[in-house]
């Protein structure tokens, strides 16, 4: 699986390769030890955001914090036995790492939104499956991204795009059942004491099929929303999935469909949530980019890409470059291609055109 079929031949086209096995915190060592510059600095560019969380983590939400860790540990150990490895692995505290990856959750407690920004576009003709997703974040993390190959011990192998010191299955990522994830972060206002999401993320990375995968996404202990986009090129189907801790919705894509930052689908849009205007913004653009694409058989991969490489709306647009009010960017573009099986990776923003080709 996910062997490289070719590369442009600009040298940087390509994120940075690591290759795992073995147990989950014997992976997590390994991708920590071998990262640990990038996770550290990432860190230390984050110093104050990290600060701000770890306040709110060891503070008036410390009771809360230790319980969303406990329900990880109750449900999905070996996870967080991955992100142990890591903070090991890197040097750093485990509880560092902890914050990070709960820091959807922690920033709900405090009821403020975050920064989150992925914008993302799926067909579906009833012939071939395109997935296609902007992976955005903090532009702190711009140089500091990997490409991740692993094989638990126990466990599917899967690959995926990784953030320095995140476990992996925020970002977009494929597993050997032919399982694809994307995700969407959703400020949703509603949390619980619960399972972190980046856990069941990296979670469904061990589903068989599109029923697990949707089974993990809607885990009843689950603790904050999200939107996941499943793919499965065994299947041939493309689901998109609007979670809150307490409720859900499944909507099958037939056509075309795409999904910023805010519940969209009817039983969740008017779930309490903190739409940003990047989100909004982006969802606009990309109703107009569409709009024509009546027939999804005529739509052509270069047409995704090209919507997904829009400015209009900027600094707030689709494709976004790194502005100092705004703290967002695209590092990276997956675009995944059923029956054919094979998956496009840009690096950094889709406009500039480095990319890499694979198999998935």
């Amino acid at each position: 699986m996910g062997r490289v079929l070719k590369s442009d031949s600009r040298a940087e086209a390509s994120f940075p390769c690591i290759e795992v096995s073995g147990t989950n915190y014997e992976m997590g060592y390994e991708i920590g030890k071998r990262f640990g510059d990038n996770v550290r600095e990432g860190l230390r560019r984050r110093k104050k955001w990290l600060g701000n969380l770890k306040a709110v983590a060891t503070g008036h939400f410390a009771r809360q914090f230790k319980g969303c860790i406990a329900a990880a540990k109750k449900h999905y150990p070996q996870f967080v036995e991955e992100i142990r490895g890591w903070a090991d692995g890197a040097g750093v505290p485990f509880q560092d790492l902890m914050i990070l990856n709960m820091w959807a959750e922690l920033t709900a407690m405090k009821r403020s939104r975050g920064e989150g920004g992925c914008s993302t576009i799926s067909l579906n003709d009833g012939k071939r499956i395109i997935l296609a997703h902007n992976e955005d974040g903090s532009a702190a993390y711009k140089g500091l991204m990997f490409w991740l190959k692993a094989k638990p011990r126990k466990g599917r192998a899967f690959e995926c795009l990784s953030y320095p010191g995140f476990i992996p299955g925020n970002s977009p990522g494929f597993n050997d059942a032919g399982i694809i994830q994307t995700t969407n972060y959703v400020p949703s206002a509603e949390w619980k004491v619960g399972i972190p999401r980046y856990i069941l993320n990296r979670a469904i990375f061990d589903a068989k099929t599109l029923a697990e995968a949707v089974k993990t996404a809607t885990h009843p202990k689950r603790g904050y929303g999200n939107h996941h986009n499943l793919a499965s090129t065994k299947e041939r189907r493309v689901l998109s999935v609007e979670v809150t801790p307490t409720t859900h919705e499944i909507h099958e894509v037939h056509g075309v469909y795409f999904h910023t930052n805010h519940l969209i689908l009817d039983s969740m849009k008017n779930q309490p949530q903190f739409p940003g205007k990047s989100s909004l913004t982006r969802y606009a653009v990309l109703a107009k980019e569409t709009k024509g694409w009546s027939d999804a058989t005529e739509v052509r991969l270069s047409d995704i890409v090209r919507a997904l490489s829009s400015h209009e709306g900027k600094p707030n647009s689709v494709c976004r470059h790194a502005a100092s009010h705004t703290g967002g960017a695209t590092l990276g573009t997956a675009v995944f291609e059923v029956p054919k099986g094979t998956f496009r990776l840009y690096k950094n923003n889709p406009c500039q055109g480095n990319f890499t080709r694979g198999h998935l």
